[in-house]
């Protein structure tokens, strides 16, 4: 196991530290560490500032949020590079985040002009009924570190356009480039309060959000564990939880497929990002007629990665975010071999880093026992490609899907349309893909997983609306009284 880099020192009292992942000697800064009473005057001053953006004309709202995505665009290379330090990603993978963060944007604010209620015929006389969509109020928006821009540019986005106002508490991993992207809204002219930026490493801190009668919705991406537990604490007040949670996402790769490109799609499915994703390929199950050539391919594929600092254009596997991501996927891979899994593959083409100087995981692929072990049943959130050679592959696939009891992403690569088929009905997955890789996510649709990987509202596409508004039914006597 390497060694697992230390924090060198700790930040004073009301202060929380932040390091580059990929170089622990690089402190990216000190940070006020938000505690309750911050919180609360956050709370106030969106509550405050609702009535008046509320009432701001819709299309006003819309060129607001035009002109936040142009400065987005115009500060791509800038935020990219906060992205890097503090998250670890490629660069040329943070600056295209932050542009598809401008389209997100940019998609929002062009959809003002759609319809948003329907007149319906009564069976009363001269009566008109009509629907019309309402704002909720202050809402909580909690983002985490892997998408930093764009995943505030799909809960913000909508949420002001609707007429919210908006707590966001982002990630404490990625303050500087949370800074960025909420100076990038307030430097568009919508106002203060409308967003109000808290950044906090307190649990205490984002509980007493998470708890607050002021907020109306809460938006969270993270772990299945904390959106869990975010639920169940907006039950209690009643408030509406949009919910986009871990997957244990599967890739099935059917024998009629050429092996070098499913291979491609599996390592990207897998390594982009360094795993560190939601939608990353936490399974792949390949027809055992081709498994031998699929793993010679796979070898080939990961002969070509670079794995060091995300400012190294040619990298492209990067560190992970701290300390305990790192444990837990050395974790993971030493409870499934010792549960009978096998490391099949570890490496790749060239290593420019001390893996101590950050918190560095060597990509693997792990063969899988046909019993249980962590890999199957726990998100990954690392480089791991997790393979299951099989004789009856959909089946199997399918099986695999409703054993993780997640259900956000699933891909098949067959050029069988009825293969494809009968994959796309028995997966039970928000998200399905033919022919494509796992990841990969278009802010004209609805994102959302099933099970334990989401909740009832999905995020993106025409389902935003309907999550950061209320229906009001108005029925109108046009013969008067």
């Amino acid at each position: 196991m390497n060694p697992t880099p230390e924090d060198p020192s700790s930040a004073a009292p009301g202060l929380f530290r932040r390091l580059n992942p990929a170089r622990l000697s690089d402190v990216v800064g000190d940070f006020d560490d938000a505690d309750a009473a911050a919180a609360e005057e956050a709370v106030v001053a969106t509550t405050n500032a609702y009535p008046a953006w509320d009432a701001t004309s819709i299309t006003e709202r819309a060129a607001l949020l035009l002109r936040a995505a142009a400065n987005l665009r115009q500060r791509a290379d800038s935020i990219g590079a906060a992205i890097t330090r503090e998250e670890g990603k490629p660069l040329a993978r943070a600056v295209g985040e932050v542009v598809r963060s401008a389209e997100t944007l940019e998609y929002f604010a062009g959809s003002v002009l759609q319809p948003t209620g329907v007149t319906v015929p009564s069976l009363r006389p001269g009566v008109r009924l009509e629907t019309r969509r309402h704002s909720l109020g202050p809402v909580l928006v909690v983002t985490p570190f892997n998408f930093p821009a764009f995943l505030a540019a799909t809960k913000l986005g909508p949420a002001l356009l609707w007429g919210n106002t908006v707590v966001w508490k982002p990630s404490p991993h990625v303050p500087v480039a949370s800074s960025l992207v909420h100076r990038a809204f307030l430097d568009a002219g919508i106002p203060q309060g409308a967003v109000e930026l808290v950044l906090t490493s307190d649990v205490e801190t984002s509980r007493f959000l998470v708890a607050h009668d002021g907020l109306r919705a809460i938006s969270f991406t993270g772990s299945t564990a904390v959106g869990l537990a975010i639920g169940r604490a907006a039950a209690e007040r009643h408030v509406r939880i949009q919910q986009e949670l871990g997957g244990k996402n599967v890739l099935a790769v059917a024998r009629d497929v050429p092996v070098a490109e499913a291979a491609a799609v599996a390592v990207e499915s897998a390594f982009g990002e360094s795993g560190q994703k939601c939608t990353a390929a936490g399974l792949v199950v390949v027809d055992a007629a081709v498994y031998d050539d699929f793993m010679a391919q796979v070898e080939k594929e990961m002969s070509h990665l670079v794995l060091g600092e995300g400012v190294d254009p040619e990298v492209a596997i990067g560190p992970l975010i701290d300390a305990p991501a790192l444990e837990h996927v050395h974790r993971l891979v030493e409870a499934s071999v010792a549960a009978g899994a096998r490391v099949e593959l570890e490496g790749v083409g060239e290593n420019r880093v001390r893996l101590e100087q950050g918190y560095f995981f060597v990509p693997r692929v792990v063969r899988l026992p046909s019993r249980l072990t962590p890999l199957q049943t726990e998100e990954t959130f690392g480089p791991i490609l997790t393979v299951v050679p099989s004789t009856d592959l959909i089946d199997d696939a399918l099986a695999l899907i409703r054993a993780s009891r997640m259900g956000l992403s699933a891909s098949v690569l067959t050029h069988d349309l009825r293969v494809a088929e009968r994959f796309v009905a028995g997966a039970e997955a928000g998200l399905i893909g033919v022919n494509l890789p796992t990841t990969g996510v278009e802010f004209q649709v609805p994102f959302g997983g099933w099970n334990n990987s989401g909740g009832p509202f999905p995020e993106a596409g025409p389902s935003a609306r309907d999550f950061y508004t209320r229906n009001k039914t108005v029925a109108v006597n046009s013969l008067g009284l």
